[in-house]
């Protein structure tokens, strides 16, 4: 049956324009670290689990051919044409900025900072392949709020590579409330290069509806897309949405700084609706579940087929 099933999506990726895996494609590697878990593609660094965090998150990220596409403060040195903001930005992570209160966008926060605590993982990642791991979101004094059960996996072809975040939010210590706010939620901080401003700025942005540039944020997309030259090669960073997301398709909080997030709460920010518009209740007991795709890639969205790229993500039946 397993293997009925890997067929039929092989058909599914190559009918829809997505490079589906096969023999000749790069081999990815997952093994413990000392910082959590270490992801490679062909024996080379694709990116970097760490688990030790306020807020665990996916540093550094190398896109094909190994071209870095986060940015690398504040967990690595500064390089040329960074800047020393928004301490909370960390490669790519998961945070909302009010769950019941608490901040998990600024987990520096001394006031309203918490933490998402990795407490264990519930599969050897070198052998499923995954990071599959278990958290306690806890407040600034330490309560626990909640619960949840990230599945991160990766995959790659020799023009691309991806990242799959799917996070099942459970409300193990009474209602949850997803505030109404623009600081959230699945978001990467990107090489300074593929900024829209700035000294070295070489980036463009695109979304779904054929929005570009600045007018991206607070735009509703089933995608966006930041492409441009870094190091001499155009390369871009595709974030999906999932249609069995609550929302979806859901908000973006997509800056012309390098940062992008798809946030399915802050409807009072992007809309400017009644303040609490974008509240999300999950009742005692209950769970939420998202699922997001980056897909780092080689040249331009249309060099990439973004649009079948997203509608392969969206048939993929392990992503449901």
């Amino acid at each position: 049956m397993r293997l009925l099933f890997k067929m039929a999506l092989t058909l599914v990726l190559l009918g829809s324009g997505m490079p589906a895996q096969a023999p000749s494609n790069p081999a990815v590697a997952l093994a413990r670290s000392q910082s959590g878990v270490r992801v490679t593609v062909d024996g080379k660094l694709f990116t970097e689990y760490r688990s030790a965090l306020p807020r665990p998150c996916l540093w550094p990220v190398m896109g094909p051919g190994g071209v870095p596409m986060t940015r690398s403060w504040p967990l690595g040195t500064v390089r040329e044409g960074e800047k020393k903001d928004h301490p909370h930005h960390t490669g790519v992570w998961f945070g909302h900025g009010n769950v019941n209160g608490t901040d998990f966008w600024h987990p520096q926060d001394k006031r309203r900072g918490g933490s998402i605590e990795v407490k264990d993982f519930l599969e050897d990642p070198a052998r499923s392949g995954r990071i599959r791991v278990r958290n306690i979101w806890r407040n600034v004094t330490s309560q626990e709020i909640a619960r949840d059960v990230s599945t991160i996996s990766f995959g790659a072809t020799r023009k691309a590579r991806w990242i799959d975040w799917k996070i099942e939010v459970h409300a193990s210590q009474g209602a949850l409330r997803f505030g109404d706010t623009k600081e959230g939620t699945l978001a990467i901080r990107m090489h300074p290069a593929l900024r829209l401003t700035g000294p070295v700025a070489k980036g463009k942005a695109k979304n779904s509806t054929g929005v570009s540039g600045r007018k991206l944020w607070g735009r509703r997309a089933s995608w966006v897309d930041y492409f441009g030259a870094i190091d001499g090669r155009v390369m871009g960073i595709a974030l999906f949405d999932h249609p069995k997301n609550p929302r979806y398709p859901t908000w973006w909080h997509a800056r012309d700084y390098g940062l992008c997030a798809a946030n399915p709460f802050g409807v009072h920010h992007f809309e400017k609706k009644k303040p609490g518009t974008g509240d999300l209740l999950v009742a005692a007991g209950k769970t939420v579940t998202f699922r997001w795709r980056l897909l780092f890639h080689e040249g331009t969205p249309e060099d990439a087929d973004i649009t079948a790229a997203h509608r392969a993500f969206a048939a993929d039946e392990t992503n449901r």
